[in-house]
C-alpha cells in the first residue's frame, strides 16, 4: 500500500473526508485554505522523490565501496606475491 493510500485510509479510520480543507496563517499572516487530497498528493510525491533519492545515493556509495575494494585488491596484490 503507497503512502497515499494510507494517508487516506487514517483518515477514514478517523471519520475525517478527505475533500475537507485545512485553514493555515501563514508567516505574514495571511489565511490559506489547503484542500486535504492536494496535501496528500504533495506529500506523497515528496515521498517517492526522496525514497529515489535514497536508492541513487545507495547504489552510488555501492559502486565506490566496490572501487574501492578492486584499489585495495590492487595494492594487496604485490605484497602477496612477496610473501609467497
Amino acid at each position: 500500500m503507497e503512502l497515499r493510500e494510507r494517508m487516506i485510509s487514517a483518515l477514514d479510520f478517523h471519520g475525517i473526508d478527505s475533500k475537507r480543507e485545512l485553514i493555515i496563517c501563514s508567516n505574514n499572516g495571511d489565511w490559506c485554505y489547503i484542500p486535504l487530497f492536494r496535501l496528500i498528493d504533495i506529500v506523497s510525491s515528496l515521498y517517492k522523490t526522496q525514497q529515489k533519492i535514497i536508492e541513487q545515493r545507495l547504489i552510488e556509495v555501492a559502486s565506490n565501496a566496490n572501487r574501492l575494494m578492486e584499489f585495495l585488491y590492487y595494492l594487496a596484490k604485490p605484497i602477496a606475491a612477496v610473501r609467497i
